[in-house]
């Protein structure tokens, strides 16, 4: 199969070409020759995108409403301002204020080759890439605005500084993976496994290049052009590349469709860590019994339904954390002191997370699945557990210490809940009824982690992570009603900084936690945490012929909020 596809986004503002345009390609091919068979699918997409420079144009047009006699250009030509457009004007900027032009390409590439070596046996051989060109360059033009029609000297101007910037980037991801896959049935037995070898690699290119001053017509380096040495990057700064070497397996088992056992592992090791940590060994493995295709549940099975119980256990890992954490690496910043009159570079060093490794969740869940009323209602509960281990959490450290550490592993979490699954279909003449309700609860615990209490506050809400209690917790004053009169503000504890008399019958009085007769830090509580203790939803569904109707309602309880001020 062959496709193709054009687009074109021309741009509602005035000026220029802009607007987007988009142009793709795309193949899938499958073929056989004896045990072999090849399938390919490639993929290219190719983006082209003009847009102004003027990004206040809508705000500072909204500025001028249409029956002012304000104008934004004469009839001379002329850009103005004015005592509403003092210095700027979106007019001049769409038609003569330069563009930002992106032009990108993608590649999509997967390649799958199978060979059948025997009987349930597969060699297979997969190639992935995905590979990204960016180029974006960016022209300020100056443009002259003037007092009035007849002025003859600009009184200001829009992009006076004539930047000119460039930008440039290549990326790749590819994967590469060698897999022998086996299923096969025996009577009653039913063996399958997977074993296999796999590296995924990304790498990322960037150079870019800002200039101030630069030739007004050409947008090229003049007398007088300045390179901004903090934004400017060559591709060694712009470089980033990391990669993962895997094994992994699968081995499983069943018989009869009645008795299921399975047992997998993944063998990771990721450039993010040192070589002393670069591995991790993840493996699972999980039991089912069908118990309603037992003998003795026969009557079970042809009166009520079919019961399943099912159970797993594995470890998860976490590689998410910044490439190149456990070197100690250095950038240059630009006018860091003065010597000798004038500005030096210095050297910023970021400090290395030597013993950094690998985040670990430990999983456990059981469950059942079962059916009831000839396959009418089915039912499933699941009970989980989950323990997250060596979280990346950053150090506490005193301030003299002049810097910042990467984050470590040093946490501890567990998470543990339960959900139920219900489903019941019914029909009644030519109406058609599905309902489908769930309700689950799970809350999580802070076992361990550095230092001391942590505590945030974002827009005027404070939030506490302590051990022992769950993460991000609200924490604040408790309030103990209003002030009834004078003589209850005189008699009472005050916040810190308040006197009797800025405060007034009606206000709010908090609780003095400790005693002391002041409101202040040592008073504040645990006031309970935003994430929702439980979860529910329902959703009917009616058919009828050819009309349908459904309906979804969904909610969450036992949820504290904090409600601020506006």
């Amino acid at each position: 199969m062959f496709s193709g596809g054009f687009y074109n986004q021309p741009s509602n503002f005035v000026g220029q070409d802009f607007g987007i345009k988009r142009y793709n390609l795309r193949s899938n091919l499958s073929t056989e020759i004896g045990r072999f068979k090849l399938t390919s699918i490639l993929a290219y997409t190719r983006n082209n995108n003009m847009s102004n420079t003027a990004g206040s144009a809508i705000i500072n047009a909204s500025r001028l409403p249409p029956y002012y006699y304000y104008r934004m250009q004469a009839d001379n030509g002329k850009y103005l301002v004015n005592n509403a457009l003092t210095d700027q004007n979106p007019l001049a900027e769409l038609n003569e204020g330069g563009y930002i032009k992106n032009d990108n390409d993608y590649f999509n590439i997967n390649l799958n080759l199978e060979a059948k070596l025997f009987e349930g046996l597969k060699l297979r051989g997969i190639f992935g890439a995905d590979i990204y060109a960016d180029h974006r360059s960016i022209r300020r033009i100056q443009v002259p605005l003037y007092s009035s029609p007849d002025a003859t000297q600009a009184q200001v101007y829009v992009n006076s500084d004539r930047n000119t910037e460039d930008f440039n980037e290549k990326a790749s991801l590819l994967n590469f993976q060698l897999l022998l896959d086996y299923d096969r049935n025996f009577g009653s037995h039913h063996v399958s496994g997977l074993f296999g070898a796999s590296n995924e690699s990304y790498t990322r290119r960037q150079n870019e290049l800002k200039m101030k001053f630069t030739d007004p017509v050409l947008g090229t380096p003049t007398t007088g052009t300045v390179i901004d040495p903090v934004s400017a990057r060559v591709t060694p700064n712009g470089t980033l590349q990391n990669s993962i070497n895997s094994i992994f397996g699968r081995a499983g088992y069943d018989f009869a469709s009645r008795y299921f056992a399975e047992f997998s592992f993944r063998y990771d090791g990721s450039s993010k860590f040192s070589k002393a940590n670069r591995w991790g060994f993840f493996p699972s493995g999980s039991l089912g019994w069908r118990a309603s295709d037992e003998v003795f549940m026969d009557w079970y099975k042809q009166h009520v339904g079919s019961l399943k119980i099912r159970s797993t256990y594995g470890v998860l890992g976490n590689q998410a954390v910044d490439d190149y954490a456990y070197y100690f690496t250095y950038e240059s910043y630009q006018n860091s002191y003065g010597f000798n009159n004038k500005p030096v570079s210095a050297a910023g060093f970021n400090y290395a997370s030597l013993d950094l490794r690998w985040e670990k969740t430990y999983n456990f869940n059981v469950g059942l699945d079962a059916t009831f009323f000839h396959d009418k209602l089915t039912a499933s509960f699941d009970y989980f557990k989950k323990r997250t281990v060596d979280i990346l959490m950053s150090p506490q450290i005193p301030s003299t210490f002049g810097t910042s550490l990467k984050n470590q592993n040093l946490g501890e979490m567990n998470n543990e809940g339960w959900e139920i699954n219900l489903s019941y279909r019914a029909t009644t003449g030519d109406f058609q009824h599905t309902i489908n309700a769930n309700m689950g609860d799970s809350h999580n615990k802070i076992i361990a982690m550095p230092g001391d209490d942590r505590i945030s506050t974002v827009d005027n809400i404070t939030k506490l992570t302590r051990v022992g209690l769950p993460y991000n917790s609200y924490y604040g004053y408790k309030m103990a009603g209003f002030f009834q009169n004078i003589t209850d503000i005189e008699t009472s504890a005050l916040p810190s900084g308040i006197t009797a008399a800025d405060l007034r019958p009606g206000d709010v009085k908090y609780v003095d936690r400790n005693n002391d007769g002041i409101i202040d830090a040592r008073d504040r509580f645990v006031l309970g945490n935003g994430f929702p203790r439980f979860t529910f939803g329902l959703t009917y569904n009616l058919n009828y012929k050819d009309f349908d109707f459904s309906m979804f309602w969904q909610g969450v309880g036992k949820r504290d909020m904090m409600i601020r001020e506006n």
